[in-house]
């Protein structure tokens, strides 16, 4: 367990525990014959995501009970503002895939502390898989650094995206559309937490995505960032917060796969957040 500097944090610490505990949950609960609503448009929730985030949030404030949290189920606490200290909790990232029983779900937890760095945690039950990194200590998927991959052209690129439930607030549709065609083949693996994670490990070359939530993207970019992704918004503007439209991929695509993206218009430059 590392962080800035080479140090473990107690934020760190307890991010990793109790998204294992999430996650020793969320597998007994994918045994059952779980309740489940749409709680907007076409998005599904579960009893399963409200025990999860429960679990996480009553650890996060008996552990730091004036820091803000942000979760997807409908918790925001506000804690100090002044601090600048927030944690973003998304309990069950990859419902529809978990209530379908596919393996492709998990748990994301980040800590995000202004200007003084950030955090993040995420999971994987099914795979026993853990992805964890803090800013400037590098990301790891239990003991093993990870590093991007170095695909460089656009040919030779596997990409991961997907589709919001709300269409009416953009479909997405174009950029597949554009970008398709360039690349060896897009993917919609129905959990953005880990596609970020799969882009900090090298299983894909890109990702991005519109219209997130920000605990969908808020552990999953400072993961990628530490394995050597750039990680912009969609204009190309890096970022050091949370977005809810990312993209992510190695430096020697990135510039391209904004390009592409953008239906193919001059290359767009990347630059740094004032």
């Amino acid at each position: 367990m590392r962080s800035t500097a080479g140090e473990t944090t107690a934020e760190l610490v307890l991010a990793l525990e109790v998204a294992e505990a999430a996650g020793d949950l969320l597998l007994d609960y994918a045994t059952r014959d779980v309740r489940k609503r749409h709680k907007s448009g076409r998005e599904l929730v579960s009893e399963a995501d409200f025990a999860a985030q429960r679990l996480i949030v009553d650890a996060i404030r008996e552990a730091f009970p004036s820091d803000g949290v942000i979760a997807e189920e409908s918790i925001r606490v506000v804690g100090r503002p002044e601090s600048g200290r927030r944690w973003f909790v998304d309990p069950l990232d990859g419902t529809t895939n978990f209530l379908k029983g596919q393996s492709r779900w998990g748990t994301s937890i980040a800590f995000y502390d202004g200007e003084a760095g950030a955090m993040g945690v995420v999971t994987c039950p099914p795979r026993g898989e853990t992805y964890y990194a803090s800013i400037g200590g590098g990301a790891y998927l239990g003991e093993e650094t990870l590093t991007c991959s170095d695909v460089g052209h656009l040919a030779d690129t596997v990409v991961a995206s997907g589709f919001p439930y709300d269409f009416s607030k953009g479909s997405n549709l174009e950029e597949w559309t554009a970008i398709t065609p360039q690349v060896l083949t897009v993917r919609c693996l129905g959990a953005a937490a880990l596609d970020l994670c799969d882009v900090a490990s090298g299983r894909s070359d890109a990702f991005w995505e519109q219209g997130l939530g920000l605990w969908d993207t808020a552990a999953g970019i400072v993961i990628a960032a530490e394995s050597g992704a750039l990680v912009t918004d969609m204009e190309g503007v890096v970022l050091a917060e949370p977005s809810c439209d990312v993209i992510v991929a190695n430096p020697l695509l990135h510039r391209k796969v904004l390009t592409c993206l953008r239906s193919g218009s001059a290359e767009i430059p990347v630059v740094a957040r004032s």
